[in-house]
């Protein structure tokens, strides 16, 4: 009887140690993934931050365009050539940079959606109407910034 006693206290130390082991083991594993979602949040805002700023870039490159575009239909107007093409080129310059930070809005706007997914359903609806609306932005900037660029052109192709 004593050594049957002996055998389960033996036992017994040996689960109390294995689950001393599998309590240290979940206890690093949930720090690990608490850590991930706390990285992947940073991640998502710092994305939705990224996309908003890239659609106020279009938004300024827009009104350069606008302004270019002016330009070039004034110095169009007073047989300034040299100075218009110059103005139509700014234009195009301010288009291009308005395409380049609408395609910028819209990989802020995908890696904040990607990591929101990795971490819940109320991420997701978090970050997707900010981002989705400054890749909105940022696109129709884009647009009418070519349109501006494409009445600069037509405007000195006048001379």
């Amino acid at each position: 009887m004593r050594n049957t006693d002996e055998t389960l206290y033996a036992r017994i130390l040996s689960i109390e140690t294995e689950l001393a082991d599998l309590r240290r083991g979940y206890i690093s594993i949930n720090d690990r993934y608490n850590s991930t979602i706390g990285s992947l949040t940073a991640v998502a805002d710092h994305s939705v931050i990224a996309a908003q700023k890239a659609a106020r870039s279009a938004q300024n490159s827009e009104t350069a365009a606008g302004n270019a575009a002016k330009a070039a239909k004034v110095a169009a107007d007073h047989g300034a050539f040299s100075a218009a093409k110059s103005a139509a080129g700014a234009a195009l310059a301010a288009s291009e940079a308005a395409a380049e930070a609408a395609a910028s809005a819209a990989v802020a706007a995908s890696a904040a959606v990607v990591a929101a997914e990795q971490q819940s359903g109320n991420a997701v609806q978090r970050v997707s109407r900010p981002v989705t609306a400054a890749t909105v932005t940022a696109t129709q900037a884009a647009a009418n910034a070519a349109r501006h660029s494409n009445a600069a052109f037509a405007a000195t192709s006048i001379l």
